[in-house]
């Protein structure tokens, strides 16, 4: 997900990198500054500043799935378009037709609906035939195997609030 674009870019109360003052008592007064549908605090804030998703993307070496719903909007599959092909092993994009977050229907936060019933029997087949598909990955196992791919994509950046 583009975090920056979504919560620093296309939101009030940002000024190049800047946070309003506004905004700055906000999130020092309840920790966050807005509820976007969830909290916006450091935590979050940080890794808007200091993540580099094209980094992280690039540096990832085994085959990578990507499921997403055409209609999503919490995430737009045009990020998963934009970021597929930044991956190192490369990456299958495969795109539910009419899914929403989660590959449900609207409105169906309990999955009851036969449609999102259908997605999630679709999505569960195709993640099983894509991982049967692989076979043994070998990966660098660890905390520091983690570590150093997570610090490849950090950039030295500061943000004001």
């Amino acid at each position: 997900m583009d975090y920056r674009n979504r919560f620093i870019t296309d939101q009030a109360g940002w000024s190049e990198d800047y946070l309003s003052e506004e905004r700055a008592a906000k999130l020092d007064g309840r920790g966050f500054s807005v509820r976007q549908p969830f909290e916006t605090g450091r935590g979050l804030l940080n890794e808007v500043f200091f993540l580099e998703p094209e980094a992280i993307c690039a540096a990832v070496r085994v085959p990578v799935l990507i499921v997403h719903g055409t209609k999503d909007t919490f995430v737009p599959v045009e990020l998963s378009r934009r970021y597929g092909p930044l991956f190192g092993a490369g990456a299958e994009l495969y795109e539910l037709e009419g899914a929403q977050h989660g590959f449900a229907v609207h409105d169906d936060p309990t999955y009851a609906h036969p449609q999102s019933q259908a997605w999630q029997r679709e999505v569960i087949a195709k993640v099983s035939d894509f991982l049967a598909a692989q076979g043994p990955v070998l990966a660098p196992t660890g905390e520091a195997a983690v570590g150093r791919h997570l610090r490849s994509g950090f950039k030295e950046r500061r943000w004001h609030g």
